[in-house]
């Protein structure tokens, strides 16, 4: 079930990426979204860091790869957190 949350959450934002969605309109820098993300992460606010973690991941402006590898990476540790909680 797990590898199925997996694969659901890489064509889902596979699929958001191809359709072209829209930029954000946050005036905040990509690196406070980002901070904000993980604290919420780490506070244990999965569906919010999730929530967040998913917006970087399809609107990122930086170009940074590896930035957008590990916001894909927590986005996907959220999922399995809140699998986890609903079981």
């Amino acid at each position: 079930m797990t590898n199925f949350l997996k694969l659901a959450a890489v064509m889902a934002v596979l699929a958001a990426a191809l359709a072209g969605s829209a930029k954000p309109q946050a005036a905040e820098a990509p690196g406070t979204e980002r901070q904000q993300a993980r604290k919420l992460m780490d506070d244990g606010n999965f569906k919010d860091a999730l929530a967040k973690f998913r917006e970087l991941t399809l609107n990122d402006e930086t170009g940074d790869s590896r930035e957008v590898a590990e916001d894909f990476q927590r986005a996907l540790n959220c999922l399995q957190q809140l699998n986890e909680m609903s079981g």
